[in-house]
């Protein structure tokens, strides 16, 4: 199994306790795969620029861009995975295989 961790997901086990705090401690320890991608990657970034991280950022003496670093390395490797969407009425509108890789 890998697990995908969507942006409030990663930036909630990054800043508090919690279940998603358990999910990265356990990635840390090598006990569940974590899988992300570039744009993922470019949506942690992003959020975590914003004016109401600012404080807690520099209580820690960190930037966005070594948090989300950190972050891809508990994620690296190459993958490859279906992606599925549903619309609103729960009917699939596309399957996807993709492709990536994350240093």
């Amino acid at each position: 199994m890998k697990v995908v961790l969507d942006t409030n997901t990663v930036i909630s086990g990054l800043f508090w306790k919690g279940a998603p705090r358990q999910i990265i401690d356990l990635a840390r320890n090598g006990l569940m795969p974590l899988v992300t991608s570039p744009d993922l990657l470019t949506e942690l970034t992003y959020v975590l620029s914003r004016d109401k991280f600012t404080e807690r950022l520099a209580l820690a003496y960190v930037v966005p861009d070594e948090l989300v670093y950190g972050y891809a390395a508990l994620a690296s490797g190459d993958y490859r995975f279906k992606v599925i969407a549903y619309n609103s009425y729960g009917a699939s509108n596309y399957s996807a295989f993709m492709n990536f890789s994350v240093p």
